[in-house]
């Protein structure tokens, strides 16, 4: 591994070091080890985000789903009304955010990615012109 290979991953582990040290995180995983000793709890959530995949799933090869969204944001609303759940998802998305608002920071400082790319590999009208 050359040097600066060396430095990038020693300012990642720093980066992750200091990830670990900031509220959010601590907030997340102590949320997380709550819901983790309810089994019932553990459960519900996973079921709730395998639907919530499927439906995904469905809308990104072009199905209509609107029939199906009141139905996730009233299983999501009952899902939430659990205090130890919703803390979870609250802490979850909180934590979620710092590490999107890094991805950003990233992508936009490397310019690696960006929407004119996905306009490149998917091609017109959404055809994928990498196959």
């Amino acid at each position: 591994m050359s040097n600066s290979n060396d430095v990038i991953l020693m300012r990642a582990a720093e980066l992750a070091d200091l990830l670990r040290a900031c509220p959010q995180y601590d907030a997340y995983m102590q949320a997380k080890q709550s819901l983790m000793m309810n089994p019932e709890n553990v459960q519900l959530l996973a079921g709730f985000r395998s639907e919530q995949m499927k439906l995904h799933m469905h809308e990104m090869l072009g199905e209509d789903i609107s029939a199906q969204i009141g139905d996730m944001d009233d299983y999501f609303n009952t899902l939430y009304q659990n205090e130890e759940i919703a803390a979870f998802i609250d802490a979850e998305a909180d934590f979620s955010m710092i590490m999107q608002e890094v991805q950003e920071i990233l992508t936009d400082v490397l310019n690696v990615w960006s929407e004119d790319d996905l306009c490149i590999i998917s091609g017109p009208a959404g055809n994928n012109i990498l196959n």
